[in-house]
C-alpha cells in the first residue's frame, strides 16, 4: 500500500509512483493499493501503473467522497468516523416509483426508462425496498 498525501490539485507523476512500484514488485506481495488525496494522475504515472503485471488498485479523492464513510478532516479523529446517511429518494424518484407501482396493478411486467443510470439504479433500489 502506498499513500500519497498531496493537494487535491496536484498531478501525481511517474516519479511519484516509481519507487512504490519497484518496491512492491517482490514475489511475496500479491496486491498493490495506491491511495491518494487527489484525483489527478499524470498520463505517464497512469500508463506505468496500468502496464504492471501485478494490478495496482487506485483509491483516489473522489473514491473517499463516494464512500459510505464520512471521513474526518485529520487522522487523529479517524476513530470517530461515521457512516454517511443513507440516500433518500428525490421527489421525481418517488413519483416514478408510484407510477411504476400503479402501472403494475394492471400488468404483470413493465419498463422504466430513465436518462441517468445512477438515478435509475437508486429509483429501482428505493422501489425494491418499499414493496
Amino acid at each position: 500500500m502506498q499513500a500519497k498525501c498531496y493537494s487535491p490539485d496536484y498531478d501525481i507523476t511517474k516519479h511519484d509512483v516509481d519507487k512504490f512500484l519497484s518496491e512492491s514488485n517482490r514475489p511475496n506481495i500479491k496486491h498493490r493499493l495506491l491511495i491518494a488525496t487527489t484525483d489527478r494522475i499524470g498520463g505517464n504515472a497512469k500508463q506505468v501503473c496500468d502496464a504492471q503485471e501485478k494490478r495496482v488498485i487506485r483509491f483516489l479523492l473522489s473514491d473517499f467522497d463516494k464512500s459510505a464513510l464520512d471521513y474526518p478532516a485529520n487522522f487523529a479523529a479517524l476513530s470517530q468516523a461515521k457512516r454517511k446517511p443513507r440516500p433518500t429518494p428525490r421527489d421525481h424518484q418517488v413519483e416514478a416509483r408510484a407510477a411504476v407501482v400503479q402501472g403494475l396493478q394492471s400488468a404483470d411486467r413493465g419498463q422504466l426508462i430513465m436518462a441517468c443510470a445512477a438515478q435509475a439504479k437508486l429509483t429501482s433500489h428505493f422501489g425494491s425496498r418499499n414493496t
